[in-house]
């Protein structure tokens, strides 16, 4: 009788986080609309820009996303829920996006999925005009 092979081991995969592209990478909940909604959104601080001399560059990869760029206080006004201002949009597929910073002040990323269950990556760079 031949002799049996050893049953290969399965391997145990842990599900773990993917690592955020930034170590700034921070995740918060806000309220949006009538009914107040919570959604989930992940947002970096960008730090203090120069008005008219430096934008942010910003790469996405993935599901379509709402982007957002924000000065101080109207990111404080997004994640309460209250009415606020910012550069980007919604749904957005495009995979690379350029802002110009339009006046000096410390400046914040946000971004949700269009979908709470997609997967999607955002990279960004700060740059520097001549």
């Amino acid at each position: 009788m031949a002799k049996r092979a050893p049953a290969a081991k399965k391997a145990v995969v842990t599900d773990t986080a993917p690592r955020p592209l930034h170590e700034n990478e921070q995740t918060a909940t806000s309220v949006a609309g009538e009914s107040q909604d919570t959604f989930v959104f992940r947002f970096w601080e960008l730090g203090q820009l120069d008005g008219g001399k430096q934008g942010v560059e910003i790469g996405h990869d993935g599901a379509p996303i709402d982007l957002f760029v924000f000065d101080e206080t109207n990111f404080e006004a997004y994640k309460t829920g209250q009415q606020h201002q910012y550069l980007g949009g919604f749904g957005i597929t495009a995979a690379r996006h350029l802002f110009q910073i339009p006046f000096d002040g410390k400046w914040f990323l946000a971004a949700r999925p269009v979908n709470p269950d997609d997967q999607y990556e955002v990279a960004y760079r700060i740059m520097n005009f001549n």
